[in-house]
């Protein structure tokens, strides 16, 4: 949890917790956030809109680099953080007074879809990989046939004889 609110922190603790997940800590400074994120490596982040003195499309951006999925909660001033919001395309939002079973619901969510982009990313690493080594094959295969070209042309000439085959590549 992203927050430096301690009441919704105890509360996201708690509901946490009630599901089995591991809540494994909350930081509301970008240096405790980067270093909590790099050692305890979370499955999901949930990242407070009104944390103090953070820049919330920044620290979005940073956390894409870890590869987790956010969900942003949002409170009283939602109309102006609708465009915070949708620039950093989070998993899943939540509204503050938040629901037990509707957190439940978008920590599940905002797994599995990530779940998924992973998996369609390494899919499309594969195919890729595939089309990749199909062009290598296709150009080995014309190289070939271009060098063995050039030497039946090379052997006509110098030899001064050319056979059929030679003709038809002159």
């Amino acid at each position: 949890v992203i927050s430096s609110d301690n009441e919704l922190i105890n509360q996201l603790r708690e509901y946490i917790e009630d599901y089995d997940y591991n809540f494994i800590g909350s930081a509301d400074t970008k240096e405790k956030i980067k270093d909590k994120i790099a050692r305890l490596s979370p499955n999901l982040v949930l990242l407070d809109s009104e944390i103090e003195n953070i820049d919330l499309i920044k620290l979005a951006k940073d956390l894409e680099k870890y590869d987790i999925p956010d969900i942003v909660i949002v409170g009283e001033r939602f109309d102006d953080m609708v465009d915070k919001v949708l620039m950093i395309t989070p998993y899943g939002y939540l509204f503050k007074e938040i629901d037990k079973e509707e957190l439940q619901r978008a920590m599940a969510v905002a797994i599995r879809k990530h779940e998924l982009n992973n998996q369609k990313i390494v899919e499309a690493k594969t195919k890729i990989d595939e089309k990749n080594t199909e062009l290598l094959i296709e150009k080995s295969d014309s190289s070939f046939l271009l060098v063995l070209c050039v030497a039946l042309i090379i052997m006509a000439i110098l030899s001064r004889n050319a056979t059929w085959l030679q003709w038809v590549l002159l």
